[in-house]
């Protein structure tokens, strides 16, 4: 009988946790795309500011088992400057707002994760 109890108690918790799993996981990757979104307006290149001003995110979701974050630069310009051309030099602001912030996101992911699967 204390075997049913127990079973119940883990189906319980593993019911909350999976409920619980997807939002705690778009949180943490939504505060990090905020990073990210303006780190990379703190290295975007300035001429009038409309390449800065049209960086944005636009939040994270968990489908299944992927997570996905998606940052934007509205400018129409902004991969010329990103990857370059033959003639422009490349000015990595987005892929190094991103770089920068990777284990800070993974380290705050496992922590969260850990927190998740620690409460009774």
């Amino acid at each position: 009988m204390v075997l049913t109890t127990d079973i119940k108690e883990l189906q319980d918790r593993l019911s909350r946790i999976e409920h619980d799993l997807p939002n705690v996981i778009e949180g943490v990757t939504e505060k990090h795309l905020l990073i990210i979104e303006e780190r990379a307006k703190g290295l975007a290149p300035v001429d009038t500011g409309y390449l800065r001003d049209n960086i944005r995110s636009l939040g994270a979701k968990m489908a299944g088992d992927i997570i996905s974050g998606e940052l934007v630069s509205g400018a129409d310009y902004s991969s010329y400057l990103e990857f370059g051309t033959v003639t422009i030099p490349e000015k990595r602001f987005l892929r190094d707002a991103l770089e920068a912030e990777v284990n800070s996101l993974t380290q705050d992911l496992e922590s969260a994760i850990e927190a998740l699967l620690a409460r009774r």
